[in-house]
């Protein structure tokens, strides 16, 4: 589907999903709030201020960092987030208090789509949201800065009524991490998926329109049958960083042993970098799968640990950890 026609669906649908009554205070935020303003002036940062503390008072948010979670300011991270949620609430909450706590600037990501939909970019671009495109994504990492990405998307919007991670088959941010040796950071969000439901229906259209426009097409509602969440507590849980930064120079140590090796025919220059082409991209693809095994770990790990503890998820429930449907 062409940018053009999804652009066109976005502005058709996005105020249906949207209450009517919403709409003009969202417009009338973007008039007092110009982008311009807010991204250069001091206004944005004191009402991002008000704003954190009071969302964080109202969802009784908590955050709880694992012993040896924490930022390098040496080594780029990717702060990755479970659940989605109608809505990642929790996680733009963790991004705003890791900021305050330890001084760590973290930019949020979000799909294309999303910044190019009416009166959600004006907020998005504001907070420093910036698009989870790939190549946009190694750039920041590689100039030093730490990037947040909620795994889940679009297919978890529909997964609110039970804990579940969409990430089984989801490797990219596993992919940009080596490729960019940054440290991937786990985490997992309590409640998160409490404070808004949505209309899901029977036979998945909405989630096939979502996915093929990547924008989510459905009508939400939280407290008192409104648009606004539910008063819930979240609770954000910091897992250990998974450390991803020697890998290729491992990989490519062990690559250069094997071709000295096998170096009794020399191949020409071209059948050369082809091997060489092969042997990298296969090399990678294992540690791939490596560190991805290990991320599933890490989240099931936070899941068990705190899941008792949490308001909102009872004993014997089970992180179902899955691909995406869509």
């Amino acid at each position: 589907m062409s940018d053009l026609i999804r652009a066109f669906l976005v502005l058709l649908i996005a105020p249906l999903s949207i209450p009517s009554w919403i709409i003009p205070i969202l417009l009338v935020v973007s008039i007092f709030f110009p982008q311009e303003r807010a991204k250069h002036g001091s206004m944005a940062k004191k009402w991002q201020a008000k704003a954190a503390c009071c969302l964080m008072r109202y969802f009784s948010y908590r955050i709880v960092l694992f012993e040896n979670a924490a930022f390098d300011a040496i080594t780029p991270s990717i702060l990755s987030t479970s659940p989605h949620g109608v809505f990642p609430m929790g996680s733009v909450l963790t991004y705003w208090a890791l900021e305050g706590l330890g001084h760590v600037k973290i930019t949020p990501t979000a799909a294309s789509s999303l910044l190019r939909s009416p009166l959600v970019r004006h907020w998005a671009l504001n907070v420093g949201t910036i698009p989870a495109n790939y190549d946009r994504l190694i750039y920041e990492l590689k100039t030093g800065h730490n990037i947040a990405i909620v795994l889940g998307g679009i297919a978890e919007i529909f997964e609110f009524d039970h804990p579940v991670a969409i990430i089984s088959e989801r490797t990219g941010f596993v992919r940009l991490a080596i490729e960019s040796k940054a440290r991937l950071i786990p985490s997992y969000i309590f409640g998160d998926r409490n404070l808004l439901a949505c209309v899901k229906d029977p036979y998945g259209f909405l989630q096939w329109l979502s996915r093929k426009i990547r924008f989510p097409c459905t009508f939400f509602w939280g407290r008192h049958g409104l648009p606004i969440p539910r008063r819930r507590a979240i609770t954000a849980v910091i897992g250990n960083p998974i450390d991803t930064s020697n890998l290729l120079e491992e990989d490519r140590g062990e690559a250069t042993e094997q071709q000295s090796v096998t170096a009794e025919d020399p191949p020409s220059s071209s059948q050369q970098e082809h091997r060489h082409h092969q042997i990298k991209k296969t090399r990678l693809d294992a540690q791939v799968v490596k560190v991805h095994h290990e991320y599933l770990l890490r989240i099931n790990e936070i899941f068990e640990t705190f899941k008792t503890i949490c308001p909102g998820e009872t004993a014997n429930q089970l992180l179902k950890v899955k691909s995406s449907a869509l």
